[in-house]
This record gives C-alpha cells, sequence and structure tokens, in this order.
C-alpha cells in the first residue's frame, strides 16, 4: 500500500490516513508499505463492528492477543465450536458473518484470541470493491440485523436518529 493522492479512490483509517494498492510488480520490488487489515474485530455500543488496528503499518502492530469477535477474512475455529454454533449464517454472506459468529461464540463461553504469527494476505473487499452498491446493500443490511439480533434497544437510540428506533421497534426487531 502507500499514501493516496488527493482524487484518488482510497482505503481510509481514521488514524493513519488514506491508502491505495501497489502493484503486485511494485510490491516485489519493495515498493509500499505493508499494512494490517485487522487483529480482530471490535464492536461498538451500537453494534457496528469494525477491524481493530486497521491500515496500521505492521511494524507498528502491539495489539493484545485478546479481541472480541475474529476476522471472517482468515481464522480458525475449534471444530467444536465451529459445530455446535453451526458456522457462519449463510443469510449473511460476506460482511458480519464473522461479528455474528462472534457475537455466539462469547455468548456459549467461547474466548477469540489474536495470533500474531498466524500472517494471511488480504485484500479488503477484493471482491466486491468498497464502493460498489452490492458492498453498501450489503454491508448494511447485514450490519442491521447483527445489530438488531445483539445489541440492547436501549443503546441504539442513544446513537441512532429516533425514527430509526421507532422502525425497529414497530418492526419488531428490537429485542
Amino acid at each position: 500500500m502507500k499514501p493516496a493522492v488527493p482524487g484518488q479512490d482510497a482505503l481510509v483509517s481514521p488514524g493513519t490516513g488514506r491508502w491505495v494498492r501497489v502493484s503486485d510488480e511494485a510490491a516485489a520490488r519493495g515498493e509500499g508499505e505493508v499494512l494490517v487489515n485487522s487483529t480482530g474485530n471490535l464492536v461498538d455500543a451500537s453494534g457496528n463492528g469494525y477491524d481493530r488496528d486497521w491500515l496500521v503499518p505492521a511494524e507498528q502492530e502491539h495489539s493484545p492477543s485478546e479481541v472480541f469477535g475474529l476476522c471472517g477474512g482468515a481464522c480458525a475455529i475449534r471444530r467444536e465450536a465451529w459445530q455446535a454454533l453451526g458456522g457462519f449464517r449463510e443469510d449473511l454472506f460476506m460482511y458480519y458473518e464473522d461479528t455474528d459468529l462472534s457475537w455466539r461464540l462469547r455468548e456459549h463461553g467461547w474466548r477469540v484470541v489474536y495470533v500474531r504469527e498466524a500472517v494471511v494476505r488480504h485484500e479488503h473487499a477484493s471482491s466486491s470493491g468498497t464502493g460498489s452498491p452490492m458492498f453498501i446493500r450489503v454491508n448494511a443490511r447485514n450490519r442491521i440485523l447483527v445489530a438488531a439480533a445483539r445489541v440492547r434497544p436501549a443503546s441504539w437510540c442513544r446513537r441512532w436518529p429516533a425514527h430509526w428506533c421507532a422502525a425497529c421497534v414497530v418492526r419488531g426487531g428490537a429485542r
């Protein structure tokens, strides 16, 4: 990855700025910087999942092993846990399936840990593109479905617009 120039489509991190991918050839020449996609997932009080250490330079990453959730882009799960929980929900294909499984793992007493020595190359949203209509629709839809299943309605109403909360309660989506 390398810093983006103004006007260039880029991946954005509030902490480290705007980045674009370098070509495979440029990377082979040693150009660009290796950035972290995820050292596990975190969830805010509204139920929004996000990657811990998103776009942090790899040599600066020093996160603890204990983390809320796993990254579906690359993870290893005990067979016993996978079978007991039924794996990923198929209706959450591509986005938030990992956040949902992480909630369920924790609810059933399992821990999620990040192993620094386990390294995988993962190109975020390369199957769909972060600006594609599919990414935006599926990501938003799955975020709402997982939050509706896992987050207390009182915390939504402190953070989300009132008409969203009313719609969830009227439709029976809040638990």
